[in-house]
């Protein structure tokens, strides 16, 4: 909620640590209600991990840093 406009929407996952990202995938999206609830679906390739350690999952909305969740 809260979106108007047109948006490059860029999900990373990466190490933690070091910033490395092991996988990106976007889309581009145009949202014309600002109090509607958008809902998107993303395909992500299967994507080993190299090393254990804290990934994160990075949401991007046209290059700003929006959202990241560790695991």
């Amino acid at each position: 909620t809260d979106a108007e406009g047109s948006y490059d929407i860029t999900l990373r996952l990466a190490n933690a640590d070091s910033d490395q990202v092991l996988a990106e995938a976007g889309f581009s999206v145009q949202i014309v209600d600002r109090l509607a609830i958008s809902d998107f679906g993303l395909n992500l390739p299967v994507v080993p991990f190299p090393t254990p350690g804290r990934y994160e999952c990075q949401l991007y909305a046209n290059k700003e840093f929006l959202a990241g969740i560790q695991g």
